[in-house]
C-alpha cells in the first residue's frame, strides 16, 4: 500500500511540474519568438541585432537565417548584393565565384542557389516569374521558382549558355513575361539605344534608335496582355512603347515627354502600379531637380515639382509618398500631389481649410456635412464648390449662393489660382498654391528603407531610425545594427532586410 501511495505521490508531482512548465512556456513571450503569437519587446531578444530592430518601436518579430549553414555544394557565400524582390530574395556574391542564391521572403528559407558569368553591374530587372542580371558582357536570365536559366534550346530542353551581349550595356534590364530589354550605347553594326532579347531563347529582336543615351534602366508596367515599356535619356526626352513581344518592334511610341533638363545615371525613373482608383504613375527627377509624376498611359503631366536642389539618386514611391534624395538630404512630396490649398482667412470659421486634388468636386457651405463647413448665417448649405482638373483649379457657385474673387463679381464660374480671395458671406477664403511644396525636405539619411504604417526607417551608416512619414520628424533613437552591411530599400511592403557581416540575414515583419 505505501508502494502504490509512493508511485502515485511521484507521477502527480510529474504531473504538476509539467502543467507548470507548459504554462510557464506559454505564458513567456520569450519562447514564442518567431512566431508571431506574442508582442516582443527588444528586453526579451538575446540577439544584439535582433534587440536593436525592435528598438525601432515597430510591433513584430525578428526573423534570422545564416546563409552559410545549408549545404550549397559550392563553398561559402561572401554577400556582395541584397536585391529585394515582391516574394523572393536574392542574395549575389562575387567570392569564391559569382552566383545567386534565391530565398523565399515569407519564410525566410533558402529556394535555390544559381550560378552567374560574372558579377552584375546594375539593379536586377524582374517580373513575376524570373529575375535578369546583367553584368559587363552578359545578360542572365534566371527563374524565381527554382532558379534555373531560363534560356533553353529548342524542344529538348537543353540548358544555353547565357546571352553575351554585342555591345556595353549601360543599365539594367527591364522584364515583360517573355521578353528582356537593355539599353547600351550601341554597337558597331548599328546605334540603336535599346535592344530586346527572347528571355527565353536568347534570341535577339527588335531595337530602338532612342534621342540620346538611355543611362537608366528602362521599366515594363501594365497587363501582361498590354505591357509598355518605358525609358528616359540623357537628353530628357521620357518614352512609352508598346512591349508586346521581343519579336515585333513598334512603329512609333505611345507617347513622349520632354523634360527640363536629363537624367543622369544615377536617377533611376520610378513606375508604380494601377490601382483601382488611379492608373500607374512614371515618376522622374532631372538634373536641375524637377520631380516629374506622368499619367502612364497617356503622358501627360499629373504633376511637376522644381525643389530647387541637386538630385542623388531618383525618385521611390513609398505608399503615397514620392521621396527623392537631394545631395542636401531626402525630400518628400504627396505622391497624389495636393495642388491647392483653400483657408478660412477671415470670419467666423477662420483657419479652417481643406486640401483640393485631382478628383471629385469639394463642397463648402455651412452644412454639417459640406467638406468645408463655414459657420456663416449668410452662406447657403452648399454655397459653392470647388474642382481640381489637371492643374487647373475652378469654383463654381449654386444657383443660391454668390461669390466675389478678388473683389470682382465674377457670375458662377471662374478658375482661381495662387493668392486668389473668394469671398461668400461675411467669409473670405484664400487659395494656395501648394503643388510646388515638399511634405519635409532635407532629412539627412543614407537612404530610405522601408514604410510601416506612417513610419518610415531611414538608415545612416550602420544605424536605423524610425520617423514620421508625413512630417519627417523622428518617432525612435538612432539604432546602431552590429555589423550591419546591406540595407536596401523596399518600396514593395512593410517588411525590413539587413545583411550583418558576410552571410547573416535579418528580417523584421510588423504586424
Amino acid at each position: 500500500m505505501a508502494k502504490r501511495l509512493w508511485i502515485a505521490v511521484v507521477i502527480a508531482a510529474a504531473m504538476m511540474s509539467a502543467c507548470k512548465s507548459s504554462s510557464s512556456k506559454k505564458s513567456d513571450p520569450a519562447s514564442n519568438i518567431g512566431n508571431g503569437d506574442a508582442t516582443r519587446t527588444a528586453s526579451l531578444a538575446t540577439d544584439p541585432v535582433e534587440r536593436a530592430l525592435l528598438n525601432l518601436g515597430i510591433d513584430g518579430g525578428v526573423s534570422t537565417l545564416d546563409l552559410n549553414q545549408a549545404d550549397y555544394r559550392e563553398g561559402r557565400i561572401v554577400a556582395a548584393h541584397l536585391h529585394l524582390l515582391r516574394e523572393t530574395l536574392l542574395v549575389e556574391g562575387s567570392k569564391p565565384q559569382p552566383r545567386v542564391l534565391g530565398i523565399d521572403r515569407g519564410a525566410l528559407s533558402p529556394a535555390w542557389v544559381s550560378s552567374l558569368p560574372e558579377p552584375s553591374l546594375y539593379p536586377v530587372g524582374a517580373n513575376a516569374d524570373a529575375a535578369v542580371f546583367v553584368s559587363k558582357h552578359y545578360v542572365t536570365p534566371v527563374r524565381l521558382r527554382d532558379g534555373l536559366r531560363t534560356l533553353r534550346f529548342g524542344a529538348d530542353g537543353a540548358q544555353r549558355p547565357p546571352i553575351e551581349l554585342p555591345f556595353t550595356p549601360t543599365a539594367g534590364a527591364a522584364v515583360q513575361h517573355d521578353s528582356a530589354y537593355v539599353p547600351s550605347l550601341g554597337s558597331s553594326v548599328n546605334n540603336k539605344k535599346l535592344e530586346s532579347f527572347s528571355r527565353l531563347t536568347g534570341q535577339r529582336g527588335w531595337g530602338w534608335r532612342a534621342q540620346g543615351d538611355i543611362l537608366t534602366s528602362p521599366l515594363v508596367g501594365g497587363s501582361s496582355g498590354d505591357p509598355k515599356l518605358y525609358f528616359v535619356t540623357n537628353r530628357g526626352i521620357a518614352t512609352c512603347l508598346d512591349a508586346r513581344n521581343y519579336g515585333f518592334g513598334p512603329d512609333t511610341p505611345r507617347w513622349e515627354q520632354r523634360l527640363a533638363a536629363g537624367v543622369g545615371s544615377r536617377h533611376h525613373p520610378f513606375l508604380t502600379r494601377d490601382t483601382a482608383d488611379m492608373v500607374g504613375g512614371m515618376f522622374i527627377v532631372d538634373r536641375k531637380g524637377t520631380i516629374y509624376c506622368i499619367d502612364r498611359i497617356t503622358g501627360r503631366r499629373r504633376w511637376a515639382n522644381s525643389t530647387g536642389r541637386t538630385p542623388a539618386a531618383g525618385p521611390q514611391v513609398f505608399g503615397n509618398l514620392c521621396i527623392v534624395k537631394m545631395s542636401s538630404g531626402f525630400v518628400a512630396y504627396d505622391r497624389d500631389n495636393v495642388l491647392y490649398r483653400a483657408t478660412v482667412v477671415a470670419g467666423a470659421s477662420n483657419g479652417a481649410s481643406i486640401d483640393l486634388r485631382n478628383g471629385g468636386p469639394m463642397t463648402v457651405g455651412s452644412a454639417s456635412d459640406a467638406d468645408l463647413t463655414i459657420n456663416d448665417a449668410k452662406t447657403q448649405k452648399i454655397h459653392l464648390t470647388f474642382r481640381v482638373e489637371g492643374e487647373i483649379l475652378t469654383v463654381v457657385a449654386t444657383d443660391d449662393g454668390e461669390m466675389r474673387v478678388d473683389g470682382a463679381d465674377v457670375g458662377k464660374r471662374t478658375t482661381v489660382e495662387n493668392g486668389s480671395d473668394i469671398r461668400i458671406g461675411t467669409s473670405t477664403i484664400q487659395i494656395e498654391d501648394r503643388g510646388a511644396l515638399a511634405l519635409w525636405s532635407d532629412l539627412k539619411a543614407d537612404r530610405i528603407v522601408c514604410r510601416v504604417g506612417n513610419k518610415l526607417v531611414v538608415a545612416k551608416g550602420n544605424a536605423l531610425r524610425a520617423i514620421d512619414a508625413y512630417t519627417g520628424e523622428p518617432t525612435s533613437d538612432w539604432v546602431a545594427i552590429p555589423g550591419m552591411r546591406l540595407c536596401p530599400s523596399n518600396t514593395h511592403d512593410a517588411n525590413l532586410a539587413v545583411l550583418v557581416g558576410d552571410a547573416r540575414l535579418y528580417t523584421l515583419f510588423p504586424r
